[in-house]
């Protein structure tokens, strides 16, 4: 192990750092320093660490060009660094973070600059750690900057105890951040002195939970639905002190603490526009901490908001207080007015100087008959949306699920609050996988919505297959997934030639099968939009659309058709598919092996067409005989073709009525004969 105690170091290069407890660790250093070209490996605990502190430079800590392997609990831990071209490989956690996180006007602007970086095979993959202590507080910002790598990132607290904001510094929360907490302990969380802040946008919500919810940023733990989240999985978030006024939660999400925020000791703090849920305590004040909270949602606690008898007076209201075992305990006077309390009749309180033993909504307990909690006038219906109530009818059901879907194919139109309402991953857009997770929340898969999330980089190729097969009555489009994708919805919109085609239909998807869907066809368009309960991973096809030919335009190559939306879950891909269509068309559509159609019509009288492909040039011959094998007929006798589609006509005027047999047999330029029959019937 190397340690930087007495001795400083200010560069290591080109070494080998291999089986000790911790590999390289650089404590309270404040010179900057290069780590560089080293494998540091095989370590127990840590491979590399690097604490500074007190440096002013712009440049604190370069680890450039080393393999970071196999190192027992995390590869790289570090206050602010600049990390590049480094292969991290068979790592419990990757990178983590600690301490001075940022410094303005710096590459460290936003956090640590990350740049060609590489990992494979670690135990959590995507995820930032964070960790902390009383000496290396955080400070800066969190949450803003990711390697490249990293899809739909995670930051996990690896911390002993709650992760530290000292008094003095802040800690700024980056729009969208996923924050993790309870890896090791149900106690642990941020204790904050200092200022934080967790302010974001409706699209892009900061949320914190617990290591075992999968509702956000996935399955972190690896467990798939081996655990499930549940209150009192972390500790919560606490700030104490005037320091930490100004902190605020904006567009936040907080779940399954234990108290998900205490606000404590003169600490003034506001919660706007916020989801509290799922907690043993929603929010929380004492010792003249003083609480504001507006525009949100608390929910699903078992107490919604405590206030206690030595808090500071606190602002409660347009909010939305439901399906908590209590709504509001108070231990002091205070006023709350303007909330809608989970039913039309307001609270229910049988204590102090106005009962309302009628009201069905949420419950407001009282310390003792003389506090005195003001809560009229309330409101008769929530304030703002009910993310999944599409309907606005108080409940969640599979009813607007199929609302979701109507809207996406243009059977429906949504207003502006269903809209949002409809808008359950909050990215902006409605689409069949929102009307997913409604299904998905009303059979109790996830106790919540995404709200927002960084969207996952992607590549067509990986993702999507394709096919176009053109016989002579139709053109079939078969959109499929290679399973790389775990599929929940998928919808489409497809503009289509109605001088060329006469009708179109949907013809439904293998693994799709068990979807609900809706389907609009109008003139020249077609619209469709599926969704399932569960993800599905398996390679197969997810759409089928037939578009049929005019009779008289029977036989024409496939044209004129564009995809104007393709998304798999909210990805669009209907640029890449184009593309795929117009170099097929263009290149004339070629079938992918030899075949013989249907003739028809059929039964027929006097003619019939006899359609074939070919998939490669060959000489054709075209018989017809009846069914005692004789020979009534040669239609065509070792004409050159082309790759290509054909038709045959067949005239029937001197034959009786009967069942006849058509063959095509085709001599390759190798020397390969194909041959196929199919019957007829000629009806006098």
């Amino acid at each position: 192990m190397l340690a930087q105690s007495q001795t400083v170091f200010t560069e290591i290069s080109n070494s080998t750092i291999e089986g000790n407890r911790n590999g390289i660790i650089m404590q309270s250093a404040m010179l900057p320093s290069v780590i560089q070209f080293n494998q540091i490996q095989d370590n127990l605990d840590r491979g590399l660490v690097g604490y500074f502190s007190g440096v002013e430079t712009d440049t604190v800590f370069t680890v450039t060009g080393n393999q970071i392997n196999r190192n027992g609990t995390i590869g790289l831990l570090s206050t602010r660094a600049i990390v590049t071209d480094n292969q991290f490989e068979g790592n419990q956690f990757t990178i983590g973070v600690a301490g001075e996180l940022s410094k303005p006007e710096t590459v460290n602007d936003l956090g640590n600059f990350y740049e060609g970086n590489t990992f494979a095979n670690n135990e959590y993959e995507n995820v930032k750690a964070v960790f902390s202590t009383s000496q290396f507080g955080l400070n800066g910002k969190l949450g803003f900057s990711y390697p490249d790598a990293f899809e739909n990132p995670v930051i996990v607290s690896i911390s002993s105890s709650n992760d530290i904001v000292v008094a003095g510094d802040t800690l700024d929360i980056g729009p969208g951040s996923v924050l993790k907490f309870g890896r090791n302990s149900t106690v642990r969380g941020i204790s904050s002195t200092g200022l934080l802040r967790a302010i974001s946008e409706v699209d892009r919500k900061i949320v914190f939970t617990t290591f075992s919810d999968d509702t956000y940023g996935g399955d972190t733990n690896n467990d798939s639905t081996a655990t499930v989240p549940a209150r009192s999985n972390w500790g919560g978030i606490t700030l104490t002190g005037a320091d930490t006024e100004g902190s605020e939660f904006r567009h936040a999400i907080l779940r399954y603490a234990g108290t998900a925020l205490t606000v404590d000791q003169s600490a003034e703090v506001v919660v706007d526009s916020s989801f509290i849920s799922n907690s043993a305590t929603g929010l929380t004040s004492r010792r003249n901490g003083v609480l504001t909270v507006r525009n949100s949602d608390i929910h699903t606690n078992r107490d919604g908001i405590t206030i206690n008898a030595d808090a500071g007076n606190p602002v409660i209201q347009l909010n939305n207080i439901y399906d908590n075992e209590f709504g509001l305990r108070a231990s002091r006077n205070l006023t709350a007015i303007n909330n809608y309390w989970g039913d039309v009749t307001g609270p229910f309180v049988d204590q102090g100087s106005d009962v309302n033993t009628e009201g069905e909504g949420n419950r407001i307990t009282l310390s003792n008959a003389s506090t005195v909690v003001t809560y009229r006038p309330f409101l008769g219906a929530r304030t703002g949306i009910q993310l999944g109530d599409v309907s606005d009818n108080g409940t969640i059901s599979a009813f607007d699920a199929s609302l979701i879907l109507q809207h996406v194919v243009e059977l429906t139109e949504l207003t502006p609050p269903q809209l949002a309402a409809a808008d359950v991953t909050g990215d902006g857009q409605v689409s069949a996988l929102d009307a997913s997770f409604v299904l998905q929340f009303v059979v109790g898969n996830i106790s919540g919505f995404p709200g927002a999330g960084k969207q996952l980089p992607v590549n067509p190729a990986d993702w999507l297959v394709y096919d176009m097969v053109t016989q002579h009555e139709y053109t079939d489009i078969l959109i499929g997934t290679t399973g790389a994708l775990p599929l929940q919805a998928a919808d489409i919109a497809l503009n289509y030639s109605s001088a060329l085609y006469a009708s179109a239909e949907y013809l439904t998807g293998t693994i799709a099968d068990d979807w609900i869907r809706e389907f609009n066809v109008q003139e020249s368009s077609i619209h469709l939009a599926q969704a399932g309960m569960d993800a599905n991973a398996d390679a197969g096809e997810v759409i089928r659309l037939r578009l049929y030919f005019h009779e008289h335009t029977r036989g024409s190559e496939a044209n004129d058709i564009e995809i104007t939306r393709l998304r798999f879950n909210e990805v669009s891909l209907e640029d890449y598919l184009n593309e795929l269509i117009s170099t097929e068309i263009e290149q004339g559509s070629l079938p992918a092996a030899f075949a013989l159609g249907n003739n028809y019509p059929n039964p027929f009288n006097p003619s019939t067409v006899i359609p074939f492909q070919l998939a490669a040039p060959g000489d054709v011959s075209v018989t017809v005989y009846n069914t005692l094998g004789q020979q009534v007929a040669v239609l065509m006798q070792g004409q050159a073709h082309a790759a290509g589609r054909f038709e045959v006509n067949f005239d029937a005027s001197r034959l009786s009525s009967g069942v006849y047999f058509y063959v095509v047999e085709v001599r390759e330029a190798e020397g390969t004969t194909l041959r196929a029959v199919k019957p007829m019937t000629l009806m006098k």
